[in-house]
């Protein structure tokens, strides 16, 4: 056998031999079997997630559906709590404005006190027009959180506008003189939606009724409500004793 027929010889045995003999062919073969391990993996995966999909994507729907039922309820349960507060002012005015006749004020003085006992619901202040100013707005920027929890809860609400404003003008209000005096100074932009009556009912007693159309701040309202207001009323009757030491027939209104 001469050396070429040797060499094709373990040139054949070399290809007839198993994978296992060939030198190099274990790092093949487990290249192979971590391909086929990544390839299932994958597969796996890419089913999970396919499942896992709509089942997160139906969590979240139904979490912004909750959200925004809750929201609803929220915003609603405080615009019924604000048309209580404004039936309790309708009824506190009604009430200052029986007492007002009772003890025998004019109407025009009556319907300053009426009107000066409805602020609180009576919205955005119009006249004066000016720009409040917060003491404690430097307070709030840079304090450590102990110490603004403790000035929380240690401070005494006070209303920016009641402090700088009305305290000055209410007695301003109700001691004007004419009906050209009342607006300049102090106005409410709801102030004009309101409508007093006063009278006697020939019981020897006064009455006072108040009414107003208390608008809805809440901005999905209509979902609820046919309208964009509440008409809020409030009404007072007290014992008229101002016959017993004034002429009712002399009138004092400017």
């Amino acid at each position: 056998m001469t050396a070429s027929h040797a060499i094709r010889g373990q040139r054949r045995a070399s290809l007839c031999a198993p994978p296992s003999s060939v030198p190099g062919a274990r790092n093949f073969q487990s290249l192979e079997i971590a391909a086929t391990h990544i390839s299932k993996h994958w597969k796996l995966s890419r089913r999970r997630d396919f499942r896992a999909g709509p089942r997160s994507g139906q969590a979240i729907i139904e979490s912004c559906i909750v959200v925004i039922l809750m929201s609803l309820m929220l915003f609603g349960l405080i615009e019924i709590g604000r048309l209580f507060m404004g039936r309790e002012a309708m009824n506190y005015a009604a009430s200052v404005g029986a007492r007002a006749r009772a003890v025998g004020f004019n109407d025009f003085m009556i319907f300053k006190t009426m009107r000066v006992a409805s602020i609180p619901i009576a919205g955005k202040m119009l006249t004066p027009s000016v720009t409040l100013t917060d003491p404690n707005s430097g307070r709030w920027s840079g304090s450590k959180p102990g110490s603004l929890w403790d000035f929380a809860v240690t401070a005494n609400p006070v209303s920016q506008q009641y402090d700088q404003i009305e305290q000055s003008r209410i007695p301003l209000y109700l001691g004007a003189q004419t009906w050209g005096e009342l607006q300049p100074i102090l106005n409410y932009e709801d102030w004009d939606k309101q409508a007093m009556i006063t009278g006697d009912n020939g019981d020897e007693a006064v009455v006072a009724s108040i009414r107003e159309d208390v608008p809805l701040k809440f901005a999905f309202h209509r979902a609820f409500w046919g309208a964009d207001y509440v008409q809020e009323s409030g009404n007072a009757s007290m014992d008229g004793h101002y016959l017993l030491y004034l002429d009712p027939s002399v009138s004092t209104a400017p």
